[in-house]
Parts: C-alpha cells; sequence; structure tokens
C-alpha cells in the first residue's frame, strides 16, 4: 500500500473524500494501477512483483486475500466477504445502501477508512450531495473500471479478471449461504459479457489504456497481453 499511503496521507481533503485528491491528481494520471479481480489466472501471478512495484494496487471481492490492496471494492454484503477486510488499513468501498450494516457490533459508516457511493445502470455519474453515482453492469469490475477512470488513472492493468466463473476466489467460505451465492455466481456469465462490451467500450472511447495480465483471460481477445514482469519493467522504464 505504499503508494496511497505516502500520498493520501499528506492529501487534507483525502480524508473527506477519495474521489477528489487534488493534490495527488497529476502522479494518478502517470501512475500505473492494477485492478485485481478474483479468477484461477490470479494464482498464476507474481504477486509479490506486484506488491513491490510501488504502482496502486486496487482489489475487487476476495482478491484481498491474495494481495494488500490500497483500495478495496465490495459491492455486496458484508457477509459475503472474510471479515479481515474490514479491519484493514487500505480504504474501502462499498454501496451508499450498505453503510448501516455491521461488522462485530460496528456500522460500516463508522469504520475507519471506508466510503460510500450509489450504483445505477447508466453511463454518466451524478451526485446527490458528495455522492457519487456509478456505473454497475451486475457486476463488481464494471464499477471498479467507473471508479478508475473517475479517480483519474490512465494506465490499468488487469490481473485475475478473467471474465468466468471457474475456480476463481468464493465468496466468504464461512458464510453460511455460501452455496447459495455460487449457485448464484455460476449463473452471471452473461453479466460478464456486459463487462467486457464495457471495458471495450472504455477503452476505445476513454483516456485510460488497458493491459490484461492473465495469460487465460478473455479480454486478451482485444486488449494487450503482458505479464506482470513485463508490465512492470514497461511503466518503470
Amino acid at each position: 500500500m505504499s503508494f496511497f499511503k505516502k500520498n493520501i496521507e499528506s492529501s487534507k481533503r483525502a480524508k473527506k473524500d477519495i474521489f477528489e485528491i487534488a493534490s495527488i491528481k497529476n502522479q494518478i494520471r502517470t501512475q500505473p494501477c492494477f485492478l485485481v479481480g478474483s479468477g484461477p489466472s490470479l494464482m498464476e501471478c507474481d504477486l509479490k512483483a506486484v506488491e513491490d512495484s510501488g504502482f496502486p494496487i486496487f482489489c475487487i471481492n476476495n482478491s484481498f486475500s491474495k494481495i494488500a490492496p490500497d483500495i478495496w471494492l465490495g459491492i455486496d454484503g458484508v457477509k459475503n466477504f472474510h471479515p479481515s477486510i474490514f479491519s484493514s488499513p487500505c480504504i474501502k468501498l462499498t454501496q451508499w445502501p450498505l453503510r448501516y450494516e455491521e461488522v462485530n457490533g460496528t456500522q460500516l459508516c463508522d469504520l475507519d477508512n471506508f466510503y460510500f457511493f450509489n450504483t445505477a445502470e447508466e453511463d454518466d455519474h451524478s451526485f446527490a450531495g458528495s455522492n457519487i453515482t456509478f456505473h454497475f453492469e451486475g457486476n463488481t469490475f464494471s464499477t471498479a473500471i467507473h471508479i478508475l477512470n473517475h479517480i483519474g488513472f490512465e494506465k490499468i492493468c488487469l490481473i485475475g479478471c478473467d471474465f468466468t466463473h471457474g475456480k476463481g476466489l468464493r465468496y466468504n467460505p464461512k458464510s453460511r449461504k455460501k452455496s447459495k451465492f455460487e449457485t448464484w455466481n455460476n449463473a452471471c456469465t452473461d453479466y460478464l459479457d456486459v463487462a467486457l462490451d464495457f471495458l471495450k467500450f472504455s477503452s476505445e472511447k476513454g483516456k485510460s489504456k488497458y493491459i490484461s495480465c492473465g495469460s487465460k483471460s478473455r479480454a486478451n481477445d482485444f486488449l494487450p497481453y503482458m505479464t506482470t514482469q513485463e508490465a512492470i519493467a514497461k511503466y518503470q522504464s
């Protein structure tokens, strides 16, 4: 968590709104970011090299169990994730309606480094007070892409973003509803196709450039592929 720990602590506005980090906007534009999903290819990546690179790490869902994130995004309720994420020092993002859910008797809105936003099936974000509405296409990935674009990242490397519900990391393994969530998850392939379309549109029309670092990812059909080591070398040079 070196990049955000070093830079956000020096930003007076960061505590108020993670999406308005004016003091480090220019650094973010030139700084590569790793977007880490929970797909099977995550286990094939050199995650230590990613952590040692010093580049920001943005984890979605349970990928945080394999690599320490600077920012974590979870759209679903707290029972779907291992409770260790809620005590992590990283920045944590989730939907506004979940702010009153509890972890060990404490509401999310009372936990450190938690930020909330609304989601909608729209291309444009809107503002409701200090609240931002982000794109949602039935999967966390599309929201993550919208958030990263809004923060200002223009170089995004995808790890574990395979767009398949194979043997990736599931929800909280201790959840009593594990089988229910797995059944629902396996039926979401159509949503992942929508996420691919969203990524393709974003890469063609937006400022951000994407690299796929998953050797078996379906994103390789239209994104350049590099190993994590190659991506790190490319952006460190």
